[in-house]
């Protein structure tokens, strides 16, 4: 396979894995959610936060195991993962701002009360200037639904270089592990 065919292949696996690392990110986005009542929830949606890179490095696996016995350069391995990234985060962004802007549109108020809340509490504790003035501006600036699925497609796209850089080197690794058989 040459180089062209490869990353046309490698494009291809990323969009059938971009659907599967999508439903991985909705139901942590999930989870995060419900975890504003529940402890269990936002423990359980830190795991799989935590545990991205190797559901990442698992899809690599599959990829990997496809291209035998031809080994994967750290730059389409690398290209593999901010591919996946890239079609989870056009997958889930529409998916976050539907949830926000139609099936949880309070979701956004409550997490502004809450933080108010916290900054009331904070305030108490240690008493500074400038804490209503800051609630106030919470209060009216609160982000959108499409406000924090943008700022929410940069994240990812960002932990998605992250985690590309670190699934291409397990995998540099793993390839250097079982050339020197």
């Amino acid at each position: 396979m040459d180089s062209i065919e490869k990353r046309q292949y490698i494009r291809q696996c990323a969009m059938q894995h971009g659907l599967w690392f999508a439903a991985y990110i909705v139901v942590q986005f999930l989870l995060t959610v419900n975890g504003l009542h529940s402890v269990w929830c936002s423990a359980l949606s830190l795991v799989l936060l935590l545990l991205a890179p190797v559901f990442l490095f698992v899809l690599w696996l599959t990829v990997r195991s496809d291209l035998q016995p031809e080994p994967m350069s750290f730059g389409l391995s690398f290209l593999l993962v901010v591919y996946i990234v890239f079609f989870t985060t056009l997958l889930f962004v529409p998916l976050q701002i539907a949830y926000f802007k139609y099936l949880n549109p309070e979701f956004i108020g409550e997490m502004t009360r809450q933080a108010i809340e916290s900054l009331g509490q904070l305030h108490t504790l240690n008493p500074t200037a400038g804490y209503d003035e800051l609630a106030t501006q919470l209060r009216l600036q609160a982000p959108t639904g499409v406000e924090i699925g943008f700022s929410s497609a940069w994240l990812l796209i960002f932990a998605g270089v992250l985690w590309g850089l670190l699934v291409a080197a397990a995998g540099r690794f793993l390839e250097h592990v079982k050339s020197s058989k």
